[in-house]
């Protein structure tokens, strides 16, 4: 296969949905007009319109495609997402609750001896806190997610500046691709309704042209795989597939969405939840008006209509309409491969815990721009990328994998196969016991070669099932009163936020009736 790529002043992305339309207006955003972006999407290919949970890192990105986020949040029928709420996850019985909000500090509070986590860290091995309060002691999202407020500052009715905290969005999945859409056609992107029935290649293995049912033959210098599963392009390449369902077991999802009983009055979670099942576990995304709602079980432990009738159980009612995904965890090895990138469940997918999967197409848009090719060698810039997101994918699947191994449950046959020995991958034992022993910090606490969370998030996990390293000997080596003092700051900032963030539904209500927020958050989306 040809090392080289010409000079490239086409792409066609095959694909719609959130990963097809957020790399078409990415590309076509950061190329501008050197570059024509073609997106050809199969007519009869449509997306579950179910509440998808996001990071903070989608709106880092709609901020730097020029995307007004609180313009997202109305068009997708959205809310606000202060972090996640997990019942259930360590023993199983009534009361079994662990936050994991998001962090808010910047880089120089995370790469401090002294931020708020490793604080409190020193005060636990002092006996001065419990050992379930780390997130709330030491993360003002914590109060919004358990108050249902929202992450908007509020003065005498108005939206102001609001605080330095960390959030992200809960969006309607089809109509975040619709918006997607729109945005992108207005930009230029050219967009075709048809089906790709051939892929042609040349002799050295990169793909000539793709011929289509209407359009006939259509050629470009690069192309983007977003068809999903299918992985329409990049099957027809020389790739290989790792499955990473050894260690995460769950291959099923069943989903639906509810509206709230009584919209006037209602309260919307400014959160996602996350509740273990006896095979898997339930997310619920609250929106505007409605919740999505989903079961990922493993089907190896349960069959399809018993998972179904657990689910109906934890409703408390039988849903009008339900819809059944399967899918298989891993990734491809080399997800570009020759002129062809397979961003979005082309090139991988991690179960629906922790909502990666946004922030993995994010990051692949970001790394793909960074290595983009301009007519010399590209083989070091395809390696480079590679190795970001093989990396980036195997991060996910330890963070993800972690949640279930740590569990004390031993309930069901499910519980005792996804706790068990074989289930933990080696590189996650190795990071346990480097946690378990230091929370990392500064330098050796961020990894900037792959797509990763805070280590924050890592030790909110680790506090939610009773796992805790000794404090580092910074702030180990302080006296009592300057520990009580570094702690009073965060939570009187933590109390400060409290005061200013109004309710969540009024909030939204607010923005769905008010244009003039625009500016006043567009501002604060690099935090």
């Amino acid at each position: 296969m040809s090392n080289d790529l010409p000079s490239i002043r086409s792409v066609a992305v095959v694909g719609g949905g959130t990963a097809g339309w957020l790399s078409a207006l990415h590309l076509k955003t950061i190329l501008g007009d050197a570059v024509e972006v073609t997106l050809i999407e199969s007519p009869n290919v449509s997306t579950i319109g179910v509440g998808e949970g996001t990071q903070p890192t989608l709106r880092r990105h709609l901020a730097d495609l020029r995307i007004d986020e609180i313009e997202c949040l109305r068009e997708c029928g959205g809310s606000f997402k202060n972090g996640i709420i997990f019942n259930g996850w360590l023993t199983g019985r009534s009361g079994d609750q662990y936050l994991h909000p998001f962090f808010s500090g910047g880089t120089g509070t995370r790469n401090s001896p002294y931020s708020p986590f490793q604080v409190w860290l020193a005060q636990y091995h002092r006996a001065k806190v419990d050992k379930s309060s780390l997130a709330d002691v030491c993360f003002p999202e914590s109060s919004l997610m358990r108050n249902r407020q929202a992450p908007i500052a509020f003065r005498d009715g108005e939206p102001i500046q609001q605080p330095v905290v960390n959030y992200a969005l809960h969006v309607d999945a089809a109509k975040l691709g619709q918006f997607l859409k729109n945005i992108a056609i207005e930009r230029g992107v050219r967009h075709l309704s048809d089906h790709v029935e051939h892929v042609l290649l040349t002799n050295r293995g990169a793909i000539e042209s793709l011929k289509t049912a209407t359009h006939g033959s259509i050629a470009a210098n690069f192309y983007v795989d977003c068809t999903g599963f299918k992985q329409l392009l990049l099957r027809e390449m020389t790739g290989e597939f790792i499955d990473f369902g050894d260690c995460l077991l769950n291959d099923r999802a069943i989903t639906t969405r509810i509206a709230y009983p009584e919209f006037a009055a209602r309260r919307i979670e400014s959160a996602t939840t996350s509740t273990a099942m006896p095979h898997g576990w339930v997310w619920q995304v609250p929106q505007y008006e409605r919740e999505g709602i989903g079961y990922v079980y493993a089907s190896q432990f349960v069959t399809d209509e018993q998972a179904e009738r657990e689910f109906v159980d934890f409703l408390g009612i039988e849903p009008d309409r339900v819809a059944s995904v399967r899918f298989r965890t891993g990734c491809q090895r080399d997800a570009w491969v020759g002129n062809c990138v397979a961003i979005g469940l082309s090139g991988g997918f991690i179960e629906p815990l922790e909502a990666t999967g946004i922030a993995l197409i994010t990051y692949a848009l970001y790394r793909l721009t960074e290595n983009w090719p301009s007519g010399q060698s590209t083989e070091v810039l395809r390696t480079r990328f590679n190795t970001q997101m093989l990396r980036s994918y195997y991060w996910v699947r330890d963070f993800v994998a972690m949640h279930f191994c740590l569990s004390q449950r031993s309930d069901t046959e499910y519980w005792r196969a996804v706790t068990s020995e074989s289930a933990i991958p080696d590189t996650l034992r190795t990071r346990l016991d480097l946690l378990g022993r230091v929370w990392p910090f500064g330098d050796a606490a961020e990894d900037n070669t792959h797509y990763s969370l805070p280590v924050a998030s890592e030790v909110c996990v680790l506090a939610g099932f009773d796992r805790f390293a000794s404090a580092n000997c910074y702030v180990d080596h302080l006296p009592d009163a300057s520990i009580d003092q570094l702690m009073k700051q965060t939570i009187d900032r933590t109390a400060m936020i409290n005061r200013v963030c109004i309710d969540h539904a009024r909030c939204l209500d607010y923005i769905h009736s008010q244009v003039a927020i625009h500016s006043q958050v567009a501002q604060s989306a690099h935090i």
